[in-house]
């Protein structure tokens, strides 16, 4: 919900993350072309999957670079808490099936790996999920105090 400019407006999770989560996108497979040893054919492929899922959502994209040229201090604040719900859900998917690859995983390094990555991005989740649970009015206070006029300068 915007807090600043006096309206609020609720914002759905594929609202809050749609604009920032394409623009990642479009930075690595502008990085990922840089790649000697990924086949061409795989590049193609990439940006294929990145047009079909940007033609459907173009729709939410254009809304969220509305919203960013209106009002980019809370557009940023929105994806603040996009990211936060996202990681959640993200994880709450990553595991269960994790959890299967690692069964039928052939590469016991590969299962280690995964492990250290799933528990370590967990542990650090559920810290700042703790601490922001804790602080919220101060956090909130922040977000659409000092951090909006930081960065809106």
């Amino acid at each position: 919900m915007y807090k600043s400019s006096g309206e609020l407006q609720k914002l759905t999770l594929i609202d809050q993350i749609t604009f920032p989560l394409f623009i990642l996108w479009i930075i690595g497979l502008f990085l990922v072309t840089f790649r000697r040893d990924i086949d061409f054919l795989w590049k193609v492929t990439f940006l294929f999957i990145f047009v079909f899922y940007f033609f459907q959502f173009y729709p939410d994209f254009m809304k969220g670079y509305e919203r960013l040229m209106k009002n980019y201090p809370a557009e940023v604040v929105q994806w603040i808490f996009g990211i936060g719900k996202a990681s959640y859900y993200f994880l709450l998917i990553v595991w269960p099936v994790s959890l299967i690859r690692m069964f039928y995983s052939g590469s016991e390094s590969l299962s280690r790996t995964l492990i250290i990555v799933l528990i370590t991005s967990t542990m650090i989740f559920w810290i700042i999920f703790f601490f922001w649970s804790k602080y919220e009015a101060e956090i909130d206070a922040f977000l659409y105090g000092p951090f909006t006029r930081l960065i809106s300068i």
